[in-house]
């Protein structure tokens, strides 16, 4: 009998149907579980549902997690460059020439 207690003819690694069989079933797990993202998009789509905005109001949990979430951030709120979720481009700051910046007299440059 071998170490497993458990014997058998086919050995520790059961028999090749078995072990077949067992690869088949984690494949479709995991195949299925790669399709649901995919699944979900198209019929989020096809239901012209988006995840993103609301016409509601925050709830206080969101109001709360808003403050931490977005603390340090200066973009927070919608993008401009997307309209109607089309994307619309503007010019941004970097591609605009850089200007001096005034001395004030001061001196002290940092």
């Amino acid at each position: 009998q071998g170490a497993g207690g458990a014997g058998g003819a086919a050995g520790p690694g059961g028999s090749p149907a078995r072990n077949a069989a067992v690869t088949a079933g984690v494949v479709a797990i995991i195949a299925t579980f790669a399709a649901v993202p995919f699944y979900l998009h198209d019929r989020n789509k096809k239901l012209n549902a988006n995840l993103y905005a609301s016409p509601d109001p925050l709830s206080a949990a969101a109001n709360r997690r808003g403050v931490f979430l977005n603390s340090g951030s200066r973009d927070a709120g919608p993008d401009p460059d997307w309209q109607g979720g089309v994307y619309v481009g503007r010019k941004h700051a970097s591609s605009q020439p850089r200007r001096p910046l005034a001395d004030d007299g001061g001196g002290d440059t940092r």
